[in-house]
């Protein structure tokens, strides 16, 4: 009896041992090795805030499109209406050129600042914690939960956050581009009028 006894506490003591021996492998198995996942959230901390930084850049820039387009705007109806009312005998195509001219430059002026404003400088959503989320790191569900998974949450967490940074980043950069593409049409235009200006007069 006491040979089964103590055969059976060995067998407890052996399976119990193992059971310890696995279950570390377990959970890095589950939710990544605790180094590696450190690593990867100093990866992704590091590229969400190029992306923000990046995007804050590309704020400035379109601001500055967005000023510029207006200073060009009114610099064109300032300058360029007194032309409309002008008549060049010796050069009747002159009229309509400026005309033409003044028009589409004033309207892409418009436009650039309008995609400078609305497309990049305008409030966006994006992927990040909301008021629910944040309180829920102090509910019963998240300090009860082991710390490998908690860690891993918050990876996934800044890798969503990330993400949604580039993209939008990535939509402020198309607007900006084509603000600025707006705004060197509508230079043309300006430089159109004043060449037709000199040759006619």
């Amino acid at each position: 009896m006491k040979r089964l006894l103590l055969s059976g506490l060995l067998t407890v003591g052996t399976a119990s041992a193992a059971l310890r021996k696995l279950t570390p492998t377990t959970q890095e198995e589950s939710f990544g090795k605790p180094e590696s996942v450190e690593q990867c959230l100093a990866i992704l901390s590091e590229v969400g805030e190029e992306q923000r930084g990046r995007s804050r850049h590309l704020d400035t820039k379109a601001a500055s499109i967005a000023g510029f387009a207006g200073t060009a705007l009114t610099l064109n109806l300032t300058l360029g209406r007194p032309l409309l009312q002008q008549h060049f005998a010796d050069h009747p195509w002159a009229h309509g050129s400026i005309r033409d001219a003044f028009i589409g430059s004033a309207v892409m002026f418009g436009l650039a600042a309008l995609a400078a404003i609305v497309g990049v400088l305008r409030p966006t959503d994006t992927e990040d914690l909301d008021e629910e989320a944040i309180d829920a790191y102090a509910d019963r569900p998240k300090v009860i939960m082991p710390r490998p998974e908690l860690r891993e949450t918050w990876l996934q967490t800044v890798a969503k956050m990330a993400l949604a940074d580039r993209k939008a980043g990535n939509a402020k950069a198309k607007w900006a581009t084509v603000g600025v593409a707006l705004l060197g049409v509508g230079i043309v235009g300006l430089l159109i009028q004043a060449v037709t200006l000199g040759i006619a007069s």
